[in-house]
């Protein structure tokens, strides 16, 4: 009888550093990110290296490449746990295609300063790199986000004033609904029922330690505020974000909108695999959209 108050203990403790553990590794995944290099791939080794400043202090890392017969500008945004070198697959494709190229570290990953907020704060990453666009002249700018980068991509189009002129078209590859919602799909086989105190404790802890509401941060809300062309591309076998959740999306954005279902894709790997088409199908809605 004498142990079970140290059994008890014991299992609190155990609960305490596995949801820890757990919040790091969400939280500062800037540690894992930090490989960004110059560009090798040409033309991109021409890439101009700048900083970006957001409006709460954080500086970007970024690089930008103008086209001579430039038709567009796009802005690619990395996912969580990634870098704009992750991006230059995108880019090279893009540019081939007369579009100018602009790629950045979101706040708390590669060489950027800051912390990551999962997608929240980063819609004021977005906000500097439209800035900066629109300073160089630019009347055309597309955006092609990943995952996080969706999320801060469909945030800052939902909040941006008038006056920032936003964003023309918006691609958004593997988005989740909710972050509650994608932590609670990312876990469930492995945390059973317990899975949803854990998401509430992630995400309300995560939002205090880095000062931001993680129940706020819900894209499947915030696209019924963009009146953007919207291009959808999803996994079918996503394992992180569910293909319920990509439909979800696109039931409450507003037109003109295209969902992309890709069988045999998983999470934000969907170009990999499907090098030709996703290529077609970007381009085609660029082109279409940008003109």
């Amino acid at each position: 009888m004498r142990l079970k108050p140290f059994l008890l203990i014991g299992s609190i403790l155990i609960i305490i550093i596995f949801f820890g553990l757990n919040l790091f590794v969400l939280i500062d995944a800037s540690r894992l990110a930090h490989l960004s290099a110059p560009p090798t791939l040409k033309p991109l080794r021409e890439m101009e290296s700048l900083t970006l400043h957001t409006d709460d202090g954080v500086e970007l890392s970024a690089w930008h490449l103008s086209h001579p017969s430039s038709k567009a500008s796009i802005l690619l945004l990395h996912g969580w746990g990634k870098n704009k070198e992750q991006m230059l697959r995108y880019a090279n494709f893009l540019y081939a295609h007369n579009y100018s190229i602009l790629v950045m570290d979101f706040r708390g990953f590669g060489e950027s300063s800051g912390k990551t907020t999962l997608g929240d704060k980063e819609a004021k990453d977005v906000a500097a790199a439209v800035s900066f666009l629109r300073s160089k002249g630019e009347k055309h700018i597309g955006v092609l986000g990943i995952s996080m980068g969706a999320a801060a991509a469909i945030r800052y189009s939902a909040i941006a004033p008038a006056s920032d002129h936003g964003i023309n078209a918006l691609v958004v590859d593997s988005v989740y609904t909710s972050l509650y919602d994608t932590i609670i799909h990312r876990y469930q086989s492995s945390h059973g029922l317990l899975i949803y105190p854990y998401a509430t404790l992630l995400v309300f802890w995560g939002g205090v330690l880095n000062d931001f509401n993680g129940f706020a941060l819900q894209p499947v809300k915030d696209i019924e505020q963009v009146h953007t062309p919207l291009l959808i591309i999803h996994g079918g076998v996503d394992p992180k974000v569910s293909v319920e959740e990509a439909q979800d999306v696109y039931r409450h954005a507003n037109k003109p909108k295209e969902l992309w279902i890709v069988p045999n894709a998983e999470h934000a790997n969907i170009y990999d695999l499907n090098k030709e088409a996703y290529e077609q199908k970007v381009l085609e809605f660029f082109d279409a959209t940008l003109a």
